[in-house]
């Protein structure tokens, strides 16, 4: 099973243990991702080490190397930039959200613990997909770049149209799984019916940055993420405040940054493979 998905689970049990029963409130919540993640990481480190020899270091791989130093940089930090810029804008989406009330708060968080889950088969996608164009574009296999590119369209677009039909018929009773009052329920199975209809873009953009970043495009991730922060701090103000969409507004509004990143993604998508691919 995907570490991050048991990550995922353990987080939410928590959540629902330190905050709901013991009442930690905030406290709760952040010692619920802690813990989440110390488990996952160990996790992950074990996983890797007994499925992959490349894990398995001996003492002559510790060697420094300045040209292996420029390349990990090149590709790591406009990654980290990317987090660090997402993390940033959630936490202006949060003001936004908190604005309205417990309720629009706790039907909030509940969709996007349900959406943390839905991540993961995304997420999965595109890192196998980053690793696969990664090693064919190696070695100038471009063709099968863009067959991956497509099978992966396929695959994501499948997954897609089954999560959107789970969505708006059984939002009720996914949304009850988490929390317990019925308005929270309600304005939560909302939200998850919004929601999905955007999962298409969702898709995209891990799709898509699973191709750039496996053909080594490192500056398409900081170029995404500034779009992100962007779209994350000024478009929930827009359909929450201003068009009157009301509480509507926050989960309208934070896909339609979806949607946007996506075809940004895509546009430098079409962009980077007449340069530099020519899939």
């Amino acid at each position: 099973m995907n570490k991050s998905i048991i990550s995922t689970i353990i987080n939410i049990i928590l959540d629902i243990i330190l905050v709901c029963y013991l009442r930690l409130g905030i406290p709760g919540a952040a010692f619920a991702t802690l813990i989440s993640q110390l488990v996952s990481g160990p996790l992950c480190g074990i996983f890797a080490y007994r499925t992959n020899p490349y894990f398995k270091l001996k003492k002559g791989d510790f060697s420094f190397s300045f040209e292996m130093s420029y390349k990990i940089l090149r590709l790591g930090v406009p990654l980290s930039l990317q987090f660090g810029l997402i993390a940033i804008s959630t936490m202006a989406v949060q003001r936004i959200v908190n604005s309205f009330g417990t309720i629009v708060v706790a039907s909030f968080t509940a969709t996007n613990r349900i959406e943390q889950l839905i991540h993961q088969p995304y997420t999965t996608l595109g890192a196998s997909l980053a690793t696969f164009c990664g090693q064919n574009y190696g070695a100038k296999r471009n063709d099968r770049v863009y067959s991956g590119y497509k099978t992966a369209i396929v695959i994501m677009a499948l997954f897609t149209l089954l999560l959107i039909a789970v969505m708006q018929l059984f939002s009720i009773a996914i949304a009850g799984m988490f929390v317990s009052d019925q308005s929270v329920i309600t304005l939560s199975a909302l939200g998850l019916r919004i929601t999905s209809l955007f999962y298409p873009a969702l898709g995209m953009i891990y799709v898509i940055r699973g191709v750039l970043s496996g053909v080594g495009d490192a500056f398409f991730a900081l170029l995404n993420g500034i779009i992100e922060i962007i779209g994350r701090f000024t478009i929930p103000l827009l359909f929450a405040a201003y068009l009157g969409f009301g509480e509507k507004g926050i989960w309208i509004s934070a896909r339609v940054v979806w949607a946007l990143s996506a075809f940004t993604a895509w546009l430098r998508y079409i962009d980077y493979s007449r340069r530099k691919v020519s899939l």
